[in-house]
């Protein structure tokens, strides 16, 4: 009994660690000081309040660390497997992004839902994983970092795709988040691959939905791009200005701007044969009406 029960006991504090037994004597000494208060005398009432209060602040402190810890020991991996596959990538996983779509769905809160829809097509004898970065172009607050949701699914074409891959995501500097995504098998020399990002962004347009600053909506590809489209839209109520940004009259671009149907504002950067090794996009900013 004793030795399954030390077993037991060791298994625990392996898979807790010592932050859990802590978490649980300190449950133990408020469930305890919670009878006391309820059934003591008025003394040991008031003492078991204030025993009470403090397990319960020392619980949530504990959780916090406990918290901290787990992230610190999953940010080891996540770091290693992505300088492995950088490491791969400089040796030889290579492949070019053939199209690249990115919709930006921006809330009157400075919410963002974005949606990244790309081609690429592998230039190695098997590519195994393609990795895209992306980000907001402000000081965006390191606190919103836990709140970004991400999901990557293959390519929907009428019956067929929407299943869901593999990926493992990285903060960068200046809040850049790098996704890895693993392919479902192997892609072939010159084979094509299609997948899609969708990503949901707490606080990304903050600055610009509340006119402090405008935002640049910027990309940049190590290779060549057939074809780069990227779309921003506000919701209704919000009046636009725009401007190129990376841009010269010797590259084959449009960009406008237009209400829709329902009300919103709609800025479309559509780029053909977008140059490789050179940051270009377009700057958002609302505009304000003169006043009399």
């Amino acid at each position: 009994m004793l030795g399954s029960f030390m077993a037991w006991l060791q298994d625990y504090v392996i898979h807790t660690g010592v932050l859990g037994i802590v978490e649980a004597v300190l449950g133990l000494l408020a469930f305890g000081a919670l009878l006391s208060a309820l059934l003591g005398s008025a003394a040991i009432k008031a003492g078991a309040i204030v025993t009470v209060l403090f397990v319960i602040l020392a619980l949530f402190i504990l959780l916090v660390a406990n918290k901290v810890e787990w992230r610190r020991r999953a940010d080891v991996p996540r770091r290693v497997l992505r300088n492995y596959c950088d490491s791969l990538e400089s040796r030889g996983q290579q492949w070019r992004t053939k199209s690249w779509v990115e919709e930006v769905d921006v809330q009157a809160n400075g919410d963002v839902r974005q949606r990244i829809s790309l081609s690429v097509v592998a230039e190695c004898e098997q590519l195994d994983f393609v990795t895209l970065t992306t980000g907001p172009n402000w000081d965006w607050p390191d606190r919103n970092k836990p709140k970004v949701r991400l999901k990557v699914r293959s390519f929907e074409m009428s019956d067929e795709g929407g299943t869901r891959f593999d990926y493992m995501s990285d903060w960068l500097e200046r809040s850049r988040l790098k996704v890895i995504v693993y392919l479902h098998e192997p892609a072939s020399m010159g084979s094509e691959v299609s997948f899609v990002v969708d990503l949901e962004w707490p606080a990304k347009c903050v600055p610009l939905m509340r006119g402090y600053d405008p935002d640049d909506f910027v990309l940049q590809f190590g290779k060549p791009v057939e074809e780069v489209k990227c779309v921003v839209v506000l919701p209704p109520g919000f009046r636009v200005c725009f401007d190129k940004l990376g841009l010269t009259t010797a590259d084959d671009f449009t960009l406008k701007s237009f209400p829709t149907r329902s009300g919103q504002v709609e800025t479309t950067l559509v780029v053909h044969n977008a140059p490789a090794n050179r940051k270009f996009g377009m700057r958002l900013d609302l505009r304000h009406e003169a006043q009399p």
